[in-house]
């Protein structure tokens, strides 16, 4: 008898089912990482609701896995509300297998920046990620002190032009599609 992960990639080669499986897992998977997240902070529904300013019946709707009718502006106010990265991008299904390999609650509810930052002080983190985190909060943390020496305040918008620098301007090659776009 094959085994669930065989059983998947003979479904995966149906396009119809490749498209139903990616719909499935995105409603049902961010349903439950809301709720994985929601739990791990001991908050209640009407509790998110005051962080994202929504009602508490908008956020039953985003916790049950039938909904589905997520708004990237809603998910980039649930993330701003639990303190997370938000990653919306196009991936190989092998990758979204990965993904749901393991969908318990406690690989669900990510840590916040805060909680991430404290770990990776009292446990360390090796490689790329920490090299990137310790040298973010160095880049913020003298990015500041310039700012107060200066007298300037810290806005939002000096910190997005210094990290985003790259998407200020699209690419050449997107300009003929975007020339009827409004800014």
């Amino acid at each position: 008898m094959p085994g669930f992960g065989e059983t998947i990639q003979n479904e995966l080669q149906n396009r119809e089912f490749r498209q139903s499986y990616v719909t499935e897992n995105l409603r049902r998977g961010l349903a439950y990482q809301i709720r994985a997240i929601r739990e791990a902070r001991g908050w209640s529904q009407a509790e998110l609701g005051h962080e994202t300013q929504k009602p508490q019946s908008n956020v039953s709707r985003w916790e049950d896995p039938t909904y589905g009718k997520f708004s990237l502006q809603t998910l980039l106010e649930i993330a701003d509300a639990f303190d997370v990265a938000l990653i919306v991008r196009f991936a190989p299904f092998t990758e979204l297998l990965e993904t749901v390999a393991d969908l318990s609650p406690h690989t669900l509810a990510v840590a916040s920046y805060d909680e991430e930052i404290e770990a990776v002080q009292q446990e360390g983190l090796g490689g790329a990620a920490k090299a990137i985190l310790e040298a973010q909060a160095f880049s913020f943390s003298a990015e500041d002190t310039d700012r107060k020496n200066a007298g300037a305040g810290y806005g939002f918008r000096q910190s997005e032009e210094r990290l985003l620098p790259s998407i200020k301007e699209p690419p050449p090659e997107y300009k003929p599609a975007l020339a009827g776009v409004p800014s």
